[in-house]
């Protein structure tokens, strides 16, 4: 029979603050994991397959004498794939239980951005591979111009905040600036990871990507070298 590592209240309170945070518990499982030599009693979230673990029972050495601490683990973190804390109060625990249903909820409400930009048709043209590393003529910066107008004010109605359409604002209007110094296929590996950046920014779903990769590709169409 497996050893029990939490008091009966303290597991149960892990499914009242997965409800408190919005979420589903039947998303949520309970699962053994192991780290560091220990067993933990752990969480396992299992669209995403992200993990929080915990023990109280890790062996913590200062200064010759030892003592009992909280190991928790969880994946993802706030701005890693991993982390692995240490606490010696069961608050602690819950702090970072509840810290990590919000890296799980915004990870799983992140769309594959670069997987659809790699499979979209709608912008097929519009990929980093040109051969031709030319500056843009007069007349191609002209169209680019005009093309970067249409897409920033397309984008701007789409952004839900101000701060979203200062950002719209702000990366259109870089990528203009770079097609003046940039040549044809360093300008696109830009324009590409900027698009990327925008749809990030915006939170866009797989289907409001596609729209804005399909809308910058059009606009883009009447540029010579990128039509």
């Amino acid at each position: 029979m497996p050893v029990q590592l939490l008091l009966y209240s303290q597991e149960n309170w892990f499914i009242e603050a997965i409800r408190h945070a919005g979420l589903d518990p039947t998303e949520f499982k309970r699962e053994a994991l192991t780290d560091s030599g220990y067993d933990l009693f752990g969480i396992v979230h299992e669209p995403t397959q992200s993990f929080f673990g915990t023990t109280p029972h890790y062996r913590f050495e200062d200064i010759g004498d030892h003592y009992l601490k909280w190991l928790s683990i969880r994946s993802p973190a706030r701005e890693r794939r991993f982390e692995r804390l240490f606490g010696s109060q069961w608050l602690e625990v819950q702090s970072a239980f509840r810290d990590w249903l919000q890296f799980v909820e915004r990870e799983h409400a992140q769309p594959d951005l670069w997987a659809q930009l790699a499979e979209a048709p709608a912008l097929g043209r519009m990929r980093t591979d040109f051969a031709d590393t030319g500056e843009f003529s007069r007349e191609e910066l002209g169209h680019i111009r005009k093309a970067l107008a249409q897409l920033k004010e397309f984008l701007v109605q789409e952004a839900t905040t101000q701060e979203q359409a200062d950002f719209v604002v702000k990366r259109i209007t870089y990528l203009e600036e770079a097609a003046t110094r940039s040549g044809c296929r360093d300008w696109m590996n830009i324009a590409v990871g900027t698009l990327v950046s925008i749809g990030i920014e915006l939170t866009m779903n797989g289907a409001a990507f596609n729209g804005l990769l399909a809308f910058a590709s059009n606009a883009l169409k009447d540029v010579p070298r990128l039509g």
